[in-house]
């Protein structure tokens, strides 16, 4: 199934952002998608017969995977924006239901029910930051910078994020102890990633 976005950031760029994800599986209680490591299932999710129940145990669950954690502590995203535009983009999915943006708002994982005056604000918010964080991306390829000794750590691991994504799906429905081992490595991989973007090692 795919969910495209179409916004235009506030320097006035319009952007399509194509969300296309296969069916999802729940190993024990970690959440791993086909394309990830924090989405859920919402098929497999047990005990949860109202949409209001499913859709928080699903996001209970992505909020819990290590590497999306890691992912998100390290985003131009905040935990609120990131929500918001999860259950923007699969929250339908996740319900099994499609979704107003009035019931949308009642789905927050902490705090009050939000207006939607309010939780359309955060999701203009993270709809911006998302597509400045694209826009960064597309000039550093665009100029290079992508290609420079120092990035190359970075560039390895978003590939090894890519290349591991079944291996880590096959331990965890498996083997627990490769499993925490795996996620270890990308952790990892990803903090070494971090230390060359701020020139960390560089600069010591």
């Amino acid at each position: 199934m795919c969910f495209i976005t179409n916004f235009s950031n506030k320097r006035g760029v319009t952007l399509d952002f194509s969300n296309c994800r296969k069916n999802t599986t729940v190993f024990g209680s970690e959440n791993l998608s086909s394309r990830g490591y924090g989405s859920v299932s919402v098929s497999a999710l047990s005990g949860t017969s109202d949409w209001k129940g499913r859709t928080r145990e699903a996001m209970r669950g992505t909020f819990e995977d290590r590497i999306m954690s890691k992912l998100l502590d390290r985003s131009n995203l905040t935990k609120v924006q990131f929500e918001t535009i999860l259950l923007d983009q699969i929250g339908s999915e996740m319900a099994e239901k499609t979704l107003t943006r009035a019931e949308m708002t009642q789905l927050r994982r902490k705090g009050p029910k939000v207006s939607r005056g309010a939780f359309n604000r955060t999701l203009r918010q993270a709809r911006e930051n998302v597509a400045e964080s694209v826009h960064t991306v597309l000039l550093l390829g665009w100029s290079g910078i992508l290609e420079s000794p120092s990035l190359a750590p970075f560039v390895e691991a978003s590939e090894r994020l890519r290349i591991q994504t079944q291996a880590v799906k096959d331990a965890a429905s498996s083997d627990g102890s490769e499993y925490a081992s795996l996620v270890d490595m990308l952790l990892s991989d990803l903090e070494e990633a971090f230390d060359a973007l701020r020139g960390k090692k560089r600069d010591a």
